[in-house]
């Protein structure tokens, strides 16, 4: 019997390791997904010669403080102020709507040369290829300086004490849930599915209980259950009582639900939110007493 994976997220995959044992030796192996980070910027023109800054550089930071592409280009522009790679100055400017899709596309349509650069890490990168017509060509890199791997990580009450422990489950049918945030992560999912010859199952909206989705007003999730052809008695909505709670609505709404008995133990409900530049996720829950 084939195995069976079951997508637990919108947003693919990440799963099963606990650090410091075996399980990141297997990953190298099995899950060789190296990624590459570069330093882009918008001037084909000057594809053959060096980079050759002429007065203050800005970097276009394409998540939040904090984040992997903020966190990427502070670390660039402290290996060029200790390289002595340029004495210019460097301004940091943040540009996230879209997942930081504004911000790479103002890059590549701005023709601004050796003063505006971005950090492309590999998810931005891929969903870039994969969501726009910005390519490759309308960049120039001008430095690769790291490389990216991907791990696997569980819960800390998860039962299986190695990735090959919870691989055998997987093979023999136990539903084994993944859940990621970027499209890397995807990519190690199909990767993780064709090396060990797992099927992936999909949950339908008749097998979910309730649909929980952010409450930020009643007219967007209508729309969400007229697109879907949806039973809107499955989509709960709580706004008539406390408005838009924002980050604590789905929590609200959970705890609404569990409160008044209306959730099933072992039933799945999907929970769907999203944010600020139309960034959004969802996962699959189950419901336990």
């Amino acid at each position: 019997m084939q195995g069976r994976f079951n997508v637990a997220s919108q947003k693919d995959t990440v799963w099963n390791k606990k650090e410091g044992n075996e399980r990141g030796r297997l990953m190298k192996k099995v899950l060789a997904i190296v990624t590459v980070l570069c330093i882009l910027f918008a001037s084909a023109a000057l594809a053959d010669t060096a980079w050759k800054p002429k007065g203050d550089v800005k970097f276009i930071v394409c998540s939040s403080a904090g984040g992997g592409s903020d966190i990427y280009t502070r670390k660039m522009i402290e290996i060029m102020n200790r390289e002595g790679i340029s004495d210019a100055n460097y301004v940091v400017d943040y540009m996230t709507d879209g997942g930081g899709e504004s911000g790479r596309q103002y890059v590549a349509k701005a023709r601004k040369g050796d003063e505006l650069l971005v950090a492309m890490e590999f998810g931005g990168f891929a969903n870039m290829l994969k969501n726009t017509n910005v390519r490759m060509d309308d960049y120039r890199c001008i430095a690769v300086v790291g490389e990216e791997c991907q791990i696997l990580l569980s819960s800390p009450t998860c039962k299986y004490e190695s990735v090959e422990a919870a691989i055998e489950a997987a093979k023999a049918g136990t539903v084994v849930s993944i859940a990621g945030s970027g499209e890397a992560d995807s990519m190690m999912y199909e990767l993780l599915r064709e090396q060990f010859g797992l099927d992936e199952t999909q949950l339908t909206l008749d097998d979910l209980e309730w649909v929980v989705c952010h409450q930020a007003n009643s007219r967007i999730i209508d729309h969400c259950v007229r697109a879907l052809k949806a039973d809107p008695a499955k989509f709960y909505k709580n706004m008539d009582r406390h408005g838009n709670t924002s980050a604590a609505s789905i929590p609200v709404a959970l705890n609404e639900l569990a409160e008044s008995g209306q959730l099933t133990p072992g039933r799945p409900l999907a929970c769907i939110g999203f944010g600020g530049g139309l960034t959004w996720g969802g996962a699959i829950l189950q419901y336990k007493e």
